[in-house]
């Protein structure tokens, strides 16, 4: 369907933008994204969410022309600069998603109860629809262990999602999920001043840098690593590194923008 959309645009002159906003057609080959590329010829402009996907996208699709970085902070609330800097003793973790084995929901609960066994004081805010039975199990789970130390909001919305950042020091995002690009709950987790612990995956490890928390390179070793972060980096320094790097995001964004508007209109 999107290549003869794609098709018909070209063929009645249209100016071609492809915005690509998930990651597993741009990290292997696929022919589906080849027959796009060559339908929608050398000068299409192809929109991509940060400069990892870029080369994995020229690398696995040397057939498309031009390649346009635009990140997702223009996307963020902006609501969320205006939270304080975190500078607690007592751990917070927040997880926010769509609740499933592949967004991370059971790596989420165990990193909590392993800190508890541990002996030190942490809370968990679970926020989000549960969308399969590993995300039912995880969420009971959570209930039994850590009681009054866990708190599952449900889906969350505006305010609500405002007031969910505001309750958290860390944000915990293990996704396995295949597509995963850029997820926002990341930007936005930065742009409060709340550190993140994620996966590698897609353009994660372009989004958070050195100063947005850390990203774990091998998904085995994710508690282990996640630990090792809460237990040694410093809270207070670690929530203004995170909120300069949305800060920086959000400048990188506004260049690429302009940049993409000049492309555009010339």
């Amino acid at each position: 369907m999107t290549s003869f959309v794609v098709a018909r645009a070209r063929f009645l002159g249209c100016k071609l933008v492809i915005h690509h906003h998930s990651y597993d057609h741009v990290l292997r080959r696929r022919s589906s994204m080849v027959l796009l590329a060559r339908i929608a010829g050398p000068n299409a402009v192809h929109v991509v969410l940060g400069q990892k996907m870029a080369a994995d996208m020229r690398l696995s699709t040397p057939e498309v022309g031009k390649i346009i970085v635009l990140n997702n902070a223009g996307l963020v609330e902006k609501k969320l600069l205006s939270l304080p800097e975190n500078s607690g003793s007592k751990i917070v973790l927040g997880h926010l998603s769509n609740l499933t084995a592949e967004k991370g929901i059971s790596e989420v609960v165990e990193l909590a109860i392993r800190l508890r066994e541990m002996s030190l004081p942490v809370r968990l805010v679970i926020a989000g629809p549960a969308g399969d039975h590993a995300a039912r199990d995880a969420i009971s789970l959570a209930r039994r262990i850590l009681g009054e130390d866990f708190n599952y909001k449900g889906p969350v919305h505006g305010n609500d999602k405002i007031r969910f950042f505001s309750e958290i020091t860390h944000l915990i995002f293990p996704t396995r999920y295949k597509n995963e690009a850029s997820p926002i709950v990341l930007l936005e987790a930065m742009a409060a001043a709340v550190p993140c612990i994620s996966n590698m995956r897609g353009c994660i490890s372009n989004d958070l840098g050195k100063e947005g928390g850390v990203v774990v390179e091998d998904a085995l070793k994710f508690t282990s690593c996640a630990i090792n972060y809460l237990t040694t980096r410093n809270l207070e320094t670690a929530s203004s590194a995170a909120r300069n790097r949305y800060i920086t995001l959000k400048h990188e964004y506004d260049v690429q923008f302009s940049n993409l508007l000049r492309i555009l209109t010339v």
